[in-house]
């Protein structure tokens, strides 16, 4: 929903200076805020008789990349502050940053040691809260990538993040993070790969307290085997995908545990100089706990075509349709319920300058919940958004 609309056109950015700016300000519009049942009276959810909002955002921003030797420099940063018309009781600042330090200790050895902080809304259609719920994520990690020689690289990694939220919801609990990976890959350089790598997580909520009635835990481990893989076919198609079995344990509630395989297949295809189309499977295994689910399995199909049609205009589409199936309920034959999300999107983008980028959007979603025992978690929404952005 953040759009951002430049007030003035400053001098453009080059891509090799070091240093960039990023200023900005937009609008956009939602018919239905809080994803609410087309039945529903906004008046008795929400206090007021409409369930729509336009936002307008300010922006400003930095990018750094200073290259020196063997080692690189990167960061990010952005502050937004945003503000509703309707519901000023969302309004909030948030900020971004991704710092990260590449270096090339040897012609053998490759490391990154990153850190990141991400501030979002959590999604009122998930979280049925008719007020702001804002989640903090920060991350720091170090990967490295070391050449062992014909084609042959060792991958490893550790990492260690938290996240916070406003409101402490039994689906979105403040927690902690560590992770660790290591990993061989197989890299001849002909357009085509192979990774082999095992993830291990360990996520504890430290605002929780064992709960025997919901069976709501202090947290869980999770190890992952994931097998990753890309193929470049010819000069205009390739395919790229992961295969991932996961095994997710709960601290002290096993009912709660669940494993299975998740994944995704992506197809990329050049039509043409000027036309470029997208085609992705993916299934994700996703903790969901209430009384009817531990957790859910979400099966997508997503479909994105774009058209060059200037070398200062492009038009993008997005047709996304995703399936959850909430599985795993505490008590036995309960009735499980089953998501249908359809969206589709459409985009142009035009650079009138080369410092200045406007963008519009709008979009259609539909969510359809069955049976009939869980149909207020349907909804319908439309959006728009005018944005422009400008680097100097």
């Amino acid at each position: 929903m953040l759009v951002f609309l430049s007030a003035w056109a400053p001098a453009s950015a080059d891509q090799f200076d070091t240093v960039n700016y990023i200023a900005g300000a937009g609008w956009s519009y939602d018919d239905n805020v809080f994803r609410l049942p087309a039945d529903a009276d906004p008046q008795l959810y929400l206090g007021q008789p409409s369930k729509s909002d336009v936002t307008r955002s300010v922006s400003l921003g930095i990018n750094i990349d200073k290259k020196y030797s063997n080692q690189e420099i990167i960061v990010n940063a952005l502050g937004t502050d945003i503000k509703y018309r309707n519901f000023a009781n969302l309004d909030y600042a948030s900020s971004s940053l991704k710092g990260a330090w590449n270096a090339r200790f040897t012609s053998r050895l490759n490391t990154a040691l990153s850190v990141s902080r991400a501030q979002t809304l959590i999604n009122p259609a998930d979280s049925r809260l008719y007020t702001r719920n804002l989640s903090t994520n920060d991350n720091a990690g170090l990967n490295g990538d070391g050449y062992l020689g014909g084609n042959w690289h060792v991958l490893f990694g550790a990492s260690a993040g938290k996240t916070s939220s406003t409101i402490n919801d039994i689906n979105f609990l403040s927690s902690r993070t560590k992770a660790n990976e290591g990993g061989i890959k197989y890299d001849p350089a002909d357009g085509k790969s192979v990774t082999l790598l095992v993830h291990n997580l360990r996520v504890s909520n430290p605002d929780a307290q064992p709960n025997p009635w919901l069976l709501m835990d202090t947290g869980y481990t999770e190890k992952q085997l994931e097998l990753r893989a890309t193929w470049q076919i010819n000069g205009k198609s390739g395919l790229s995908g992961s295969l991932q079995k996961n095994d997710h344990r709960n601290f002290n509630y096993s009912q709660r545990d669940y494993h299975g395989n998740q994944g995704n297949l992506s197809y990329m295809l050049s039509v043409s100089e000027k036309t470029f189309l997208n085609v992705s499977l993916q299934r994700s295994l996703n903790s969901w706990l209430t009384l009817y689910s531990s957790y859910f399995v979400a099966d997508s199909v997503v479909v994105t075509p774009s058209w060059q049609v200037s070398a200062r205009t492009s038009v993008h589409m997005s047709i996304n349709r995703t399936r959850n199936d909430y599985l795993g309920p505490l008590i036995p034959d309960m009735i499980l319920r089953s998501d249908v999300i359809r969206s589709t999107q459409l985009g142009i983008d035009w650079t009138p300058q080369r410092a200045i980028t406007i963008s519009a959007t709008v979009q259609h979603s539909k969510r359809t919940s069955t049976p009939d025992a869980y149909s207020s978690f349907g909804y319908d929404d439309n959006t728009a958004s005018l944005s422009v952005q400008a680097n100097f």
